[in-house]
């Protein structure tokens, strides 16, 4: 009897508890808290060098940051790969410093992580670090001793370029690369920031062609130096002097601004161009589908942020919902702004198994065509709203975050007044801006489409959705 009664007790509460969770109504989103970014300070030094000091938080570090506006989409026509090549010589060391003393000098400052990161990009070198605040001083020091004064020791030459011709040959290989590559070539036709050196450019590189590329753009014009965290700004600024006070202004160009693919083209009632790239074989396939946008700088970029959070950059977007949550097509997908000065792109990219590619490109586009269609709800927008604006004060929120959004704004001309209110500016927008972005940039003509996969696989799935083309 008691075996009986449990057994029924278990079944009511079994059968109540469903009812009980569909009567609690859905959260409501929080009203969002203003957000005030900590202050930067800019000053500059006579020969151009800009500084930027952000005293933030109360950890006893700093982070320092060293950026040259200048990266691959300078260099020569003749000498690609170049600009990484100097991004070598300056993890080498210097002319007073060769790797080992490097090495100690960065355990002795107690530098995070045991190294300087250099880093280079198609529009800017960066050199960072980050140590506790009384070694800051120090750290500017030896930053702008790496950045000024390079080796170029001939030894290291043949090594440093076998070490990049090692890495291009593994990225050539991957199917992320291979797409990516093809898009960047349709949307910004012969464009200096998105070509790949080949084995043979690398091995032609001489010594003479680093220097010279370092000599015309490692530039006090060109530079700007970041400094967030606790510090002592007055020592700061002495290092400051001492390190660049003497370097040379240059010839500081304007950058190059990308041209992105006109929009508006009439074939909108023809299928759309899919672009196969043939990897025999391949048990998997690339989708990447890409659309050219207007840049950073421009009123409807922080609308194509809330739109691809509501498209593909978080678990709970529209076309990861689809194609990975409902159908399991990929374990994959996601979508992102790559961002230039002077344009962007929107891009979504997604693994799926060969089997699957048509059906898999066919919800994506399905999707694509919702978001034109019609404008999302108040509360699914309002949900992507208060996420985007949660990331954006985390992302602010550490003194490498507070360096990168500065950098950003730097790099791609926004005003930066607009930094004070850009997370409350999220919440100005309404569905209406959402669809009314969407249809000036994601039409199905606007659309470039790149598969990578095996030709004989997933051909005739691709056939049936628009017109293949190699």
């Amino acid at each position: 009897m008691k075996r009986i009664l449990c057994l029924a007790l278990v079944a009511s509460a079994g059968w109540m508890g469903p009812i009980a969770i569909a009567q609690v109504p859905r959260p409501q989103v929080a009203a969002p808290q203003r957000f005030i970014p900590p202050r930067a300070i800019e000053s500059s030094l006579p020969n151009g060098l800009t500084l930027t000091l952000v005293p933030y938080g109360t950890t006893p570090t700093a982070r320092v940051e060293l950026v040259i506006r200048a990266g691959t989409a300078d260099e020569p026509a003749g000498q690609v790969g170049i600009a990484e090549l100097v991004g070598g010589y300056l993890r080498e060391g210097s002319r007073s410093r060769n790797a080992d003393s490097l090495a100690k000098e960065t355990s002795r400052l107690g530098v995070v992580g045991g190294e300087i990161g250099v880093f280079v990009r198609p529009y800017e070198t960066w050199v960072s670090g980050e140590v506790l605040s009384e070694s800051t001083p120090a750290l500017v020091d030896l930053i702008g001793d790496l950045v000024r004064q390079p080796d170029f020791a001939p030894e290291h030459l043949t090594r440093l370029k076998a070490n990049q011709v090692r890495q291009l040959s593994m990225r050539r290989t991957q199917p992320a690369t291979l797409a990516s590559t093809r898009i960047n070539t349709l949307l910004f036709p012969n464009h200096p920031s998105d070509r790949i050196p080949t084995d043979e450019q690398v091995q032609g590189l001489a010594l003479e062609d680093a220097r010279r590329f370092h000599a015309t753009h490692f530039i006090a014009g060109r530079t700007h130096l970041y400094i967030a965290g606790v510090f002592d700004a007055p020592a700061v600024e002495a290092a400051v002097r001492r390190a660049f006070g003497s370097w040379a202004p240059g010839d500081a160009k304007p950058r190059v601004l990308d041209t992105p693919m006109e929009h508006g083209d009439a074939r909108t009632n023809q299928p759309p161009l899919i672009h196969l790239l043939d990897r025999p074989g391949a048990s998997q396939a690339r989708i990447h589908v890409s659309t050219a946008v207007v840049d950073p700088a421009h009123p409807d970029h922080p609308i194509l942020g809330l739109l691809n959070i509501l498209l593909g950059s978080v678990q709970t977007s529209r076309i990861i919902a689809n194609v990975r949550e409902r159908h399991g097509y990929s374990y994959n997908v996601s979508s992102r702004l790559v961002r230039r000065p002077g344009s962007s792109q929107w891009a979504l990219t997604a693994d799926v198994a060969k089997e699957v590619t048509g059906a898999a490109l066919r919800e994506i586009l399905a999707e694509l065509a919702r978001v034109v269609a019609e404008p999302p709800a108040d509360e699914e927008l309002r949900r992507h709203q208060a996420f985007l604006a949660g990331v954006l004060i985390s992302e602010n929120a550490t003194p490498a975050g507070i360096l990168d959004t500065l950098r950003y704004f730097d790099l791609y001309g926004v005003d930066p007044d607009s930094r004070a209110n850009f997370v409350q500016r999220t919440y100005d927008f309404v569905p209406a801006d959402i669809q009314r972005v969407a249809r000036t940039y994601f039409q199905l003509h606007d659309l470039v489409i790149v598969v990578v996969g095996d030709r004989a696989a997933v051909a005739s799935q691709l056939a049936s959705i628009g017109k293949l083309t190699d």
